[in-house]
C-alpha cells in the first residue's frame, strides 16, 4: 500500500494515493452485494393426528415452497424409524416451485402416541437440514386382565373369568 501524507499547513493534509489503490477503493465502494439463496418454506413442520380403530397405517403430506432465488436440490430424505417411508417425487427445486414429502407410517404393534421424525438435508449452505414430526395417536383395542390364565394338567376343568375392556364399542359386533 503506497499511501503519504504531507502536511502543507497546520489546518490542512493532503493525501496522495497509488493509482492501483485507488482503482481497488473505487471498485470496491460501486460494487453492490450479491444476495443469493434458496430457502424452503413449509406450509406446517409438524402433523399430529388421530388414527381410527382398524387403521394399520397412516400418511403424512408435508408442503413446502422454495422462496429463494436459486435452485435448491434435496440431497438426503430419512425417517428416525424404520416404520416410516419417507417419498419425494423429484430432488431439484426451482425458485418458486412447490413440493411435498410424503410419509406413511405403518403401525404393526404399536399403540398410544407415536411420534416418527423426518430429517431433510438439502444443498443451502444457509440451513443444510429440515426436521419434519409426523405424530400419529393409535387407539388401544383394549385390554384384556389376566392376561394369563393356568390351569392344572390332570386336574379338573375349571371355568376361569376374563374381564375385556373396549375403549369404544362403535363399530365392534361380537359373535
Amino acid at each position: 500500500m503506497n499511501l503519504r501524507t504531507q502536511t502543507m499547513t497546520p489546518m490542512r493534509t493532503v493525501f496522495h494515493f497509488s493509482a492501483p489503490l485507488l482503482i481497488v477503493a473505487v471498485l470496491s465502494a460501486l460494487a453492490a452485494p450479491v444476495s443469493v439463496s434458496a430457502a424452503l418454506e413449509f406450509e406446517q413442520t409438524r402433523i399430529e393426528q388421530q388414527a381410527k380403530l382398524l387403521d394399520d397405517q397412516s400418511m403424512a403430506v408435508f408442503r413446502f415452497t422454495n422462496t429463494g432465488d436459486q435452485p435448491i436440490e434435496i440431497l438426503r430424505v430419512q425417517s428416525s424409524c424404520g416404520c416410516t417411508v419417507p417419498e419425494l417425487d423429484k430432488q431439484q427445486y426451482a425458485p418458486g416451485e412447490s413440493g411435498e414429502i410424503r410419509a406413511l407410517f405403518t403401525f404393526g404393534s404399536r399403540q398410544g402416541r407415536q411420534m416418527k421424525r423426518v430429517t431433510l438435508t438439502t444443498n443451502d449452505p444457509a440451513r443444510t437440514t429440515y426436521q419434519l414430526d409426523f405424530i400419529t395417536h393409535i387407539p388401544t383395542w383394549g385390554q384384556i386382565s389376566p392376561r394369563m390364565l393356568r390351569w392344572s394338567v390332570g386336574g379338573e376343568p375349571e371355568p376361569r373369568a376374563v374381564r375385556v375392556t373396549l375403549p369404544t364399542a362403535e363399530g365392534l359386533t361380537v359373535k
